[in-house]
């Protein structure tokens, strides 16, 4: 019986990891939600003024004796405008944003990266719920969001740093969770918790660091093409320099009349005139 005690869970540990294995399911779900409720705004706005325009039309041509009903074309174009202003891509729109759509994949990764020791079977979870995640955005992108302005960019930008900090915040927590959290470091005492920790981050963060040294920041065939490409230039900086000195050659007027200071005046006045 007292190992019995001594084995058995916690409360806050049986309800931390009901929350996590629970937290990408409801994310899901939410996600569907946002995705059904901006899409019947667009529809219902699209079918209101298609029956105005019927009416409209029923009502001019009502008086003549052979009256059809006119049929009622809403083009792509249309369409699109009408996603622009209920669904823009902006923040807090409906549409969603650049910033609410990385903070997603932020918060699933922050979740996975501290928290896979409470419960391992998140990860598949996890899994699960991020590649629904993304068939959703792919069908948000296609047929809900307003189609936002392209601009280019070489990475993405200043969550390079958040994923960073996210790991470096995950080695201690996880230390933290494998020395006073789980089994079997749960039942040693506080020195030897405090080394399980101390062993834990220190050969989790000199991990990390060879990890990053060996993988170079960028691939072997994006550093081929620079090299190529910085070759290519070297070769065809001499024939730039010589053409641009032929443009200046060009270019170049001397004055070669008897009196220079006649010809600068006649320039003077032509350009007044």
């Amino acid at each position: 019986m007292v190992g019995r005690a001594v084995d058995c869970k916690t409360n806050c540990h049986i309800e931390l990891e009901y929350q996590i294995l629970t937290q990408f399911v409801l994310h899901v779900v939410t996600s569907i939600g946002f995705c059904v409720v901006s899409s019947v705004m667009i529809l219902y706005a699209i079918k209101k003024e298609v029956s105005a325009a019927k009416l409209i039309s029923s009502s001019k041509d009502s008086s003549y004796e052979s009256y059809e009903p006119q049929r009622i074309e809403y083009t792509a174009l249309e369409v699109q405008a009408k996603r622009h202003v209920l669904a823009k891509y902006k923040y807090l729109e409906w549409g969603g944003s650049y910033v609410e759509d990385f903070l997603e994949l932020m918060l699933g990764f922050a979740y996975i990266s501290i928290f896979a020791l409470v419960s391992p079977t998140m990860i598949v979870i996890a899994a699960l719920s991020q590649l629904v995640e993304f068939a959703l955005l792919m069908l948000r992108m296609r047929f809900i969001t307003g189609r936002p302005y392209p601009h280019a960019a070489e990475g993405i930008g200043n969550w390079k740093k958040v994923i960073v900090m996210i790991g470096t915040v995950a080695v201690f927590f996880n230390g933290y969770i494998a020395a006073f959290v789980v089994r079997p470091a749960w039942f040693r005492e506080v020195r030897e918790r405090l080394l399980v920790f101390l062993l834990f981050a220190s050969c989790s963060l000199f991990l990390r660091t060879v990890m990053r040294t060996a993988a170079p920041e960028l691939p072997y065939d994006v550093r081929v093409i620079e090299d190529y490409n910085s070759d290519v230039l070297r070769k065809l900086r001499p024939v730039d320099a010589s053409m641009q000195f032929e443009r200046r050659r060009c270019s170049s007027r001397a004055d070669i009349a008897l009196h220079p200071n006649e010809g600068s005046m006649q320039r003077a006045l032509s350009s007044s005139l």
